[in-house]
């Protein structure tokens, strides 16, 4: 459920950073002919999505292949207005997307000999606009000098070149459009790689999106979906919580985030339907710790049986001194922990990156406060714990090897962006903290 929803906005939503790199771009084409194979474009667009059998209907392939050619065009002519005019998800959408769901839905089919057919064309096609995909990339980065670290040239071994133009006709884009069509190109390869059951591919390909737009939510988005097909609930949350705690967000993983808290939770799809809890009472151990912790974030996101976290929780907070202990906990695990904790605060608070420093309280509702008393207590119990080892076994270089000390060091600055926290009673009641910080700070000093 959750990967249709986000495969579907993948193809039709908009990201903030798409829409600032239209604003930013030009309103006309910069070239008159661009006008032209627009025009074209969308009458062979409109024409292709009507129809489905890409390779059986020889004036399909030709519309859709004619389309490719168009379409590429605008892109590496005049990027700014193409990207203004939507032309990458017209090519994604039109080109491949409309035929891959096609050949999806009927390779499904109980028919033998239509299943047979149609997983046939699907694998020729996942085939075809993967290598339509890489070499746009490498197009792209040819004709904008664009250096990419991950990709290799192809041009020593004569594959491609790149044509010099004379300077009055080459449109130099904007850098924020040529990291935006890259990360697009990089976004669909590893969609298609997913397609094709080839995750860890995948992942290669959103990871390498993420470091061309950094401040991009859909990258991470697609990698939620890509740990919720390897069933790690934990990394599925924290990947949709960064792909919403962006510069510029990706509208439909905040839908997707709430959906799969409220599974978590065992809230239904009705409002207000829920499974009846059960007060937990059993110590919480190494197996049990990320599905309690998750459970108690949907409850507390959705605002349902917000009480019923107070006990929860508290059997979290006093169970980390002895999992951190024991390393039952990654390095991994903690900085997911804390950053899923980090923005169920901001997310309470509904509060903007540039004001993190101060709140009112008294505009909070009761569960509002609450929820943030709950999310403080864990951060503490956390810190506490990871603190605990500095005093007795971590000494001098040893802490240079602390599998907890990268969890520490974001937390603190956390606390220093958000002081708010600390005023919670959870950090009011942990008095050891601050001698231990000091210590674990002294420490580090004379290293």
């Amino acid at each position: 459920m959750i990967d249709k929803t986000a495969g579907s906005a993948t193809t039709s939503s908009v990201t903030k950073m798409d829409e600032k790199t239209r604003e930013d771009g030009p309103k006309f084409p910069a070239r008159i002919e661009t006008l032209q194979l627009m025009k074209r474009a969308e009458e062979l667009a409109k024409f292709v999505e009507n129809r489905k059998n890409l390779y059986e209907d020889p004036e399909t392939w030709s519309s859709q292949q004619e389309l490719l050619k168009l379409l590429k065009k605008i892109l590496l002519t005049d990027l700014d207005y193409a990207l203004e005019k939507k032309v990458e998800q017209m090519l994604w959408n039109s080109c491949f997307k409309t035929f891959i769901n096609h050949l999806q839905t009927k390779s499904r089919e109980k028919d033998a000999k239509i299943k047979a057919g149609a997983q046939m064309a699907l694998s020729a096609i996942l085939e075809n606009s993967s290598g339509f995909y890489i070499l746009l990339l490498e197009e792209i980065r040819l004709r904008f000098d664009l250096t990419v670290p991950f990709l290799q040239s192809g041009s020593p071994y004569g594959i491609m070149h790149n044509q010099k133009e004379k300077e009055e006709e080459k449109i130099i884009p904007s850098k924020a459009s040529t990291n935006y069509i890259c990360q697009h190109c990089l976004v669909h390869l590893g969609d298609i790689a997913r397609y094709r059951n080839n995750l860890q591919q995948a992942q290669v390909f959103y990871r390498h999106a993420t470091t061309m737009a950094p401040s991009s939510g859909q990258p991470y988005n697609q990698l939620a979906i890509l740990e919720a097909s390897n069933g790690n609930k934990l990394s599925t949350v924290y990947f949709y919580v960064r792909a919403i705690s962006l510069a510029y967000p990706f509208p439909a993983a905040f839908t997707n985030l709430s959906k799969l808290l409220g599974k978590l939770a065992g809230i239904g799809d009705t409002p207000g339907e829920s499974r009846e809890l059960k007060e937990r009472t059993a110590k919480v151990t190494q197996h049990t710790f990320v599905p309690l912790f998750l459970r108690i974030q949907g409850l507390l996101h959705h605002g349902t049986n917000v009480g019923h976290c107070v006990a929860s929780t508290k059997l979290l907070c006093e169970a980390m001194t002895s999992l951190l202990a024991t390393q039952a906990l990654t390095t991994w695990q903690l900085l997911q922990i804390l950053a899923i904790n980090m923005w169920m605060w901001q997310h309470t608070t509904n509060i903007t990156s540039g004001d993190t420093a101060a709140f009112d309280t008294d505009m909070l509702s009761k569960e509002e406060r609450l929820c943030l008393a709950l999310v403080g207590d864990m951060q503490a119990a956390l810190l506490s714990a990871i603190l605990l080892p500095v005093y007795t076994v971590m000494k001098g270089s040893a802490l240079l090897d602390y599998y907890a000390l990268p969890a520490a060091r974001i937390l603190i600055e956390w606390i220093s962006l958000v002081p708010a926290v600390i005023e919670q009673p959870g950090w009011q009641s942990r008095q050891l903290i601050w001698p231990g910080l000091v210590n674990l700070l002294n420490e580090i000093e004379q290293l």
